[in-house]
């Protein structure tokens, strides 16, 4: 069972990754389109304040999941 519960973890923690890395690319596409001028600038504050509420979120989210799994290993 312990072999089990490992392959989870480390299944769950590659899917974060990937969620996060989704996030930070996101984050870092809105930061250059705005800083060329090519969104407003309130739109811009707007999805990157949206974006890091939802990358906090996740890792919250992710952290408890993956906390419960390696309490039981």
């Amino acid at each position: 069972m312990t072999k089990k519960r490992e392959l989870l973890f480390n299944a769950i923690f590659d899917i974060y990754k990937i969620f996060l890395g989704a996030g930070l690319t996101l984050l870092v596409a809105v930061v250059i389109k705005v800083s060329f001028s090519e969104g407003s600038f309130n739109i811009g504050l707007s999805l990157i304040l949206t974006d890091i509420t939802i990358i906090i979120y996740i890792s919250l989210l992710f952290g408890a999941i993956l906390y419960d799994i390696y309490k039981r290993l």
